[in-house]
């Protein structure tokens, strides 16, 4: 529910600083559950699964 394509690849919206920020991310092996994020995210970040629409570079994100 975190990833997006992206220009040909994958990408998440990472929350740094309570903002929303658009990465790049390398996928290994995947299925319809789940994916090996390979490189772009380091272990404890925190990203948005399931953005709305609304969600766009550098907009305000609370963490539930």
């Amino acid at each position: 529910g975190a990833l997006a394509r992206q220009a040909g690849g994958w990408a998440v919206w990472r929350i740094e600083a309570g903002r929303a920020r658009l990465r790049p991310v390398r996928v290994g092996t995947m299925n319809d559950r789940q994916a090996e994020i390979l490189d772009g995210l380091a272990a404890g970040d925190r990203v948005v699964v399931f953005p709305p629409d609304t969600v766009h570079d550098g907009v305000a994100v609370k963490a539930r």
